[in-house]
């Protein structure tokens, strides 16, 4: 895609994009063909905000409560592999890399996830993968509460 003819989908994330990530259809859960997609559209996300060095502002999408929600829906299979692509365009940035609080408070809902009893071992696996492409052990992620409580 060239950034002459597209130059709005380079500089800021398309809204249309952000609405398909809050999207509910039942199907996420059961074609991988829907969870790849969203998948790629989280390393996009990814590449064309935090590798940059530019923020995903809290009002467009809110990571933390889409992984809250996916847990509380079931939709875990299909919110964390998203979440952990956005997460994994840190790794080329300056300012988004650990230890950004933004970025540590993500990571402490993902080692949460990751102490769940019964949960998928891709979904553990995804977390695994983000943690070693941030150069963060999970063992040294501080473990949050609030999932508890919901």
């Amino acid at each position: 895609m060239s950034e002459t003819l597209y130059p709005s989908l380079r500089s800021s994330p398309n809204p249309f994009a952000i609405r398909f990530a809050h999207r509910r259809s039942p199907k996420i859960t059961i074609l991988t063909s829907e969870r790849s997609l969203l998948k790629n559209l989280g390393s996009w996300l990814g590449a064309i905000t935090l590798a940059r060095n530019k923020p995903i502002l809290h009002r467009m999408l809110d990571c933390k409560e889409l992984l809250y929600q996916g847990f509380e829906t079931g939709r875990l299979i299909a919110v964390t592999p998203f979440v952990a692509k956005i997460l994994e365009g840190a790794k080329n940035s300056v300012v988004f890399r650990p230890p950004n609080p933004w970025i540590m408070g993500l990571l402490s809902v993902f080692r949460s996830l990751y102490d769940v009893e019964d949960l998928k071992m891709n979904i553990k696996f995804e977390i695994e993968v983000l943690c070693k492409n941030l150069n963060v052990k999970l063992d040294e992620i501080e473990e949050r509460d609030d999932l508890s409580q919901r």
